[in-house]
């Protein structure tokens, strides 16, 4: 139960830290990516969105699960899928509590972030 706990947690912590930062730096670019030619600067966004981050929390999953709790001895080639279903995780919670004050709206979405996305991804091709 206690080791079971510790891998959601170093699971969690990876992928929502992860996503916090890709996140934020997309967040700050955006602009960026809008105002770049209108159509194509936009198209620049969505793909980043769409595929970048996904591949990226994906492949950090997928290391993290090699590397650090040395689940299997063949890396899953499919961690684009997880990133993408991770994505969507995280984006359900920030979408529920984003009209509560920022004080309840961070602490609440890390802490249901870090917990749901470490269950999956322990449940997700955990080398069993």
């Amino acid at each position: 139960m206690e080791h079971k706990l510790k891998e959601i947690l170093i699971l969690g912590l990876t992928v929502t830290v992860t996503l916090y930062v890709l996140l934020f730096i997309l967040n700050i670019y955006m602009g960026f990516f809008i105002s770049y030619t209108y159509p194509l600067g936009y198209v620049l966004l969505v793909v980043s969105y769409l595929i970048l981050v996904p591949i990226i929390v994906g492949a950090i999953d997928v290391i993290t699960k090699h590397y650090v709790l040395g689940y299997s001895e063949k890396m899953s080639l499919s961690f684009w899928y997880y990133g993408i279903f991770y994505l969507l995780i995280y984006k359900t919670f920030d979408t529920l509590f984003m009209y509560f004050p920022f004080y309840v709206y961070m602490p609440v979405t890390f802490i249901l972030s870090l917990l749901a996305l470490g269950g999956a991804s322990t449940m997700i091709n955990n080398g069993d």
